[in-house]
């Protein structure tokens, strides 16, 4: 279904200027035009891969895990607040992340979460979380399920790898302090359960190919040439 203004946050008519904190695929991928960007923290929640997903990184009965916020007295979650600027800006940004969030992702929006960037200002941010109430919640599991289940799953925009090894490296990059426990576990047992694929028997060839070599035409895998490597590369020297 195409967005359309009416479904469309008030905000997206009210504010001449609004931050969207991002804290996934944002990271890597915005996909909207924005005005500047600042690395911060959020505080009171912490990432976790307990939201599924249908569409991008996983299939109707067999979905992927991706990161949602999970409400912790403690908590602290590091990303990036895009700035956007303008009544073109906030409409154009606001229609494409309702569809890719919301409608295909299953998540809610919170318009009132305080950001904290390095430099200690603090902003109101726009924040895409998915709670137990939301659409394709898959909830807390053990980490080696987890990641089993990242290992087993792709969708329209690529395997599921492709999200948890962009995320971890994203923040490694960008956000050396961020010290996620949660994704960084999560990206070493992924690594192992490749490691052990790479000694394979018959039997796990299958799985070895859903992961690999991916020869589905309902996705983009395929075409995904420098991720793929990436993986293998990962793998190689881990």
């Amino acid at each position: 279904m195409a967005p359309n203004d009416s479904v469309l946050p008030d905000v997206a008519t009210k504010a001449t200027s609004l931050r969207v904190f991002g804290y996934g695929s944002l990271l890597w991928k915005p996909s909207f035009e924005y005005s500047s960007r600042e690395i911060g923290h959020i505080k009171g929640y912490v990432r976790r891969f307990w939201q599924g997903n249908t569409t991008h990184r996983g299939v109707p009965g067999k979905p992927g895990r991706v990161a949602t916020l999970v409400k912790h007295t403690k908590g602290v979650t590091w990303g990036i607040a895009f700035l956007l600027h303008g009544e073109h800006q906030i409409q154009a940004a606001l229609r494409h992340l309702t569809t890719r969030e919301c409608r295909l992702g299953g998540y809610a929006i919170n318009n009132n979460t305080t950001f904290y960037t390095r430099n200690g200002c603090e902003h109101t941010v726009m924040v895409f979380t998915a709670t137990s109430e939301c659409e394709h919640y898959m909830g807390p599991a053990a980490p080696e399920t987890i990641a089993s289940q990242i290992v087993n799953s792709r969708g329209m925009s690529g395997h599921n790898l492709e999200y948890l090894f962009r995320l971890a490296d994203i923040v490694r990059e960008l956000i050396p302090e961020d010290n996620d426990e949660h994704l960084f576990d999560l990206e070493e047992k992924a690594k192992r359960i490749l490691r052990n694929l790479q000694g394979r028997t018959m039997s796990q060839e299958m799985c070895l190919d859903s992961v690999v070599e991916n020869v589905d035409d309902n996705n983009n895998y395929n075409a995904w040439t420098s991720d793929k490597r990436t993986i293998e590369g990962t793998v190689s020297k881990a």
